[in-house]
């Protein structure tokens, strides 16, 4: 699949928001810094909590297995705008 963002892409995202499997999200990882992924799956550990985990579009990306599960709270928000560099 070819990656739905190149370099020097902006995103716009929306911080409040309800994660459904399927939508790009800018996430706070710890190891990674910020990123902009795909939700892969959504997972219910508690009383509203939930974890998430994520892929991305570019086969080249980090695999959903070196990443692990993400927080709600390191979601940043869902992307709901992309603006697209031109050369």
């Amino acid at each position: 699949m070819v990656p739905t963002l190149m370099p020097d892409d902006y995103v716009v995202c929306w911080r409040r928001s309800r994660y459904q499997t399927g939508q790009m999200v800018v996430v706070q990882h710890d190891s990674l810094g910020i990123i902009v992924k795909r939700i892969a799956a959504c997972y219910a550990v508690g009383e509203g909590a939930w974890r998430y985990a994520l892929c991305g579009d570019n086969p080249a990306s980090t695999s959903t297995e070196a990443m692990g599960l993400v927080d709600t709270g390191q979601l940043l928000g869902r992307v709901i705008w992309t603006v697209r560099q031109t050369p």
